[in-house]
């Protein structure tokens, strides 16, 4: 029999073939089966519907009982080893009295979790059983059963849990946290399609399995990604009140290079000359392959690239993973080779040295990175980021206190490099912030940049981080060979509030930084908290529930209604809050349904200081003739009408009580587009 493990994810098996049987034994039993629907069979939401069609002769038994097994099988041979995915309960067929013949359709429909235990992914065959007679016999070998032609299936999507803890005592099979494999390399080595390792608190090498227990030294060793394979760290574990539980922060999960446990120093210390070249290795994989929530550190590819991870021909997709300590001639956090396309978010590269490229080396790839950090690393070129004939694309990132003996502390662009930046801060970065030689282009927009740089939006101002970074001397100050680099805190200042991650509360300064509402307008605040101001702020921490926030009052109604604010409501039909179209969040304000030659009106009456009002609209009406108006204190500042997207205007506002009103008016004839407006995340001057 197989042997399967529980889950709760969802399993599909796709049928290729409408299937069919005809009669065995008697005339008793089903002529032909039939599929109903669906031919996609669902563990959790879908019903598996067959029929079968009954004919019945007078020498039968009138009270005719049936059941249906269905089997999946590795080979086209029905037997006792067969995988059993379900099995109906009895059921009784009556056959009218003085019937010369009968004929019925019996249907099947299964209902809620179909399997108990699963199967590998792969190619099976399908048996459908059904049994007849008096007493509805049982056994598979009984002359009253039937059974239909096998059918082909390939089962996909089954996502078995495969559990990593190195210190599980149990059987050490994998199937739960007592029983969890205690080495990664096992686990990787039985993952099929859809799986998914979840790997608890601790330090993990890449030499290590349970035929290797003990450390190999083997340098060449390295964690390889597979495709269709989500790996993801921070669980709590064995020995934790509910080892489920999840938090990278909390418990740390290391991918150590360090073989033999006897790293001592920064990364140029002989204690590691014997370390993995390696650590991580994403070559070939694609967008399916993942990796969440590690500590990659201690590697070594002294002579070679990606001494945390290397990557060619790849397209991996990383999140919250942090690079520390690892080195390489290129790419000592990681090295992008060769047409590769990473994806990583919320990662950290920090204290990894090179020649060229402290942190990363792109080598004919374009990496798309977003809320990562580079801080600290070190190299003769590129401190932060080496590109080469690379086009990456960077969102909300921070680069701080890298550098360079030549150039580019903190971003080194050559051989007609494209990079793009955009809601960045490039701040105390050594000898400078961004490099490129004259065959390299590159856009960095909305972005902070020490020293200043040419692009729309961008800023050189001090960013306020919460607490600065720092390389540690480690209490030998004459001795740099044991100096380590201590992170700083990235969140920005704010009298509005900031993030304290390790009191993981909210907490307020005396400054506010100018990174925050100043990102670029066209992206989302996603999940920013509010106050936000509508607008997205620099850094790495931007856009997501950490960002801090604004002292811009924002009213983008996210309540759902019109209660945030005293609003009034009047017009020939009433403005609505309204989902399904918004610039940010779930809501916006939308127009009343007005027919020809009327006008619906919201508007409030606020204190105001000194500032602007802004707020987006977006517009679907007839051009020129049905509008939005906005005014203040009756006097009319803006017109919008015909088709625009959503759009950000600003209007002036001096202190004191004003009145803001936006009407939606249509003239005698003729309707466009949607024939409505909407309006959302208006930023308000007040206190």
């Amino acid at each position: 029999m197989f042997t399967h493990q529980n889950t709760s994810a969802v399993i599909l098996i796709l049928t290729t073939i409408t299937m069919c049987a005809t009669a065995m034994a008697n005339d008793a039993w089903p002529s032909d089966f039939e599929w109903i629907s669906p031919q996609i069979i669902s563990l959790d939401t879908q019903e598996i519907q067959y029929k079968w069609h009954f004919h019945l002769s007078p020498s039968h038994y009138f009270d005719c009982h049936y059941g249906t097994r269905l089997y999946l099988s590795q080979d086209q041979r029905f037997d006792a080893d067969d995988f059993l995915l379900f099995g109906s309960e009895v059921a009784s067929l009556w056959v009218p009295p003085g019937a010369i013949g009968f004929t019925a359709d019996v249907t099947i429909k299964t209902t809620g979790r179909l399997f108990s235990s699963l199967p590998r992914s792969g190619e099976y065959y399908v048996f459908l059983e059904v049994w007849a007679g008096p007493d509805a016999p049982t056994d598979t070998n009984s002359s009253n059963n039937a059974t239909m032609a096998p059918n082909p299936v390939t089962v996909i999507g089954i996502g078995t849990v495969i559990y990593v803890d190195d210190d599980a005592a149990g059987s050490n099979d994998g199937l739960s946290w007592e029983n969890a494999y205690n080495h990664l390399q096992d686990a990787l080595a039985r993952a099929g399609a859809k799986d998914e390792i979840r790997v608890a608190q601790g330090t993990y090498t890449p030499d290590r399995s349970s035929r290797q227990p003990d450390r190999t030294g083997d340098r060449t060793a390295t964690f390889q990604l597979k495709n269709d394979v989500s790996i993801r760290g921070g669980f709590a574990g064995v020995g934790e009140p509910d080892p489920d539980v999840r938090d990278t922060e909390v418990y740390k999960t290391f991918l150590s290079g360090d073989l033999i446990g006897d790293d001592a120093g920064g990364p140029d210390d002989p204690s590691r000359a014997e370390n993995s070249y390696h650590v991580v290795t994403g070559s070939g994989t694609n967008e399916t392959a993942e990796l969440d929530g590690f500590t990659i550190n201690a590697g070594n590819a002294d002579g070679s690239q990606g001494g945390g991870m290397v990557i060619n021909e790849g397209s991996p997709t990383l999140a919250h993973c942090a690079f520390v300590g690892n080195s390489a001639d290129e790419g000592g956090g990681m090295y992008n080779g060769n047409g590769s396309r990473p994806n990583l978010s919320s990662c950290g590269f920090s204290g990894n040295s090179a020649d060229r490229g402290g942190g990363m080396y792109n080598d004919l790839s374009e990496p798309t990175l977003t809320n990562c950090i580079f801080s600290g690393n070190l190299a003769d070129a590129g401190g932060g980021m080496y590109d080469a004939m690379s086009s990456p694309v960077l969102a909300n990132s921070t680069f701080s206190g890298n550098s360079a003996t030549d150039q580019g502390g903190g971003l080194y662009d050559t051989s007609a490099s494209d990079s793009m930046l955009l809601n960045c801060i490039l701040w105390h970065n050594l000898p400078d912030q961004v490099w490129r030689d004259a065959a390299s282009a590159g856009t960095i927009a909305y972005s902070n940049v020490q020293g200043g740089h040419p692009g729309e939006g961008n800023i050189d101002m001090d960013p306020l981080f919460a607490a600065p970074d720092y390389w540690d001397t480690n209490g030998t100050p004459n001795d740099a060979s044991d100096d380590f680099w201590a992170d700083g805190d990235y969140h920005l200042m704010s009298e509005a509030g900031r993030w304290e991650p390790n009191a993981r509360t909210w907490v307020t300064d005396g400054v506010t930084s100018p990174c925050i509402d100043a990102g670029d307008p066209s992206f989302s605040v996603g999940s920013e908290s509010k106050p936000h101001g509508g607008r997205i702020n620099m850094g790495a921490h931007g856009g997501t529930a950490e960002a801090s926030r604004s002292l811009r009052d924002v009213e983008g109604f996210e309540t759902g209604d019109f209660i945030a604010l005293n609003w009034a409501l009047d017009g020939d039909a009433l403005w609505t809050v309204t989902s399904g179209t918004s610039h940010s969040g779930m809501y916006s304000a939308r127009a009343g349904s007005i027919s020809d030659d009327e006008s619906c009106t919201l508007s409030v009456t606020l204190d105001c200081v000194a500032g602007d009002i802004t707020f987006w609209c977006k517009i679907s009406s007839e051009s020129g003739f049905d509008s939005l108006r906005f005014y203040i204190d009756g006097a009319q500042q803006g017109e919008w009408s015909g088709q625009h997207d959503w759009a950000e205007v600003s209007f002036p506002v001096t202190a004191g009580t004003h009145t803001f009103e936006w009407t939606y008016s249509k003239d005698g004839s003729v309707s466009q587009g949607e024939d409505t407006v909407w309006i959302d995340d208006i930023v308000l001057p007040v206190e």
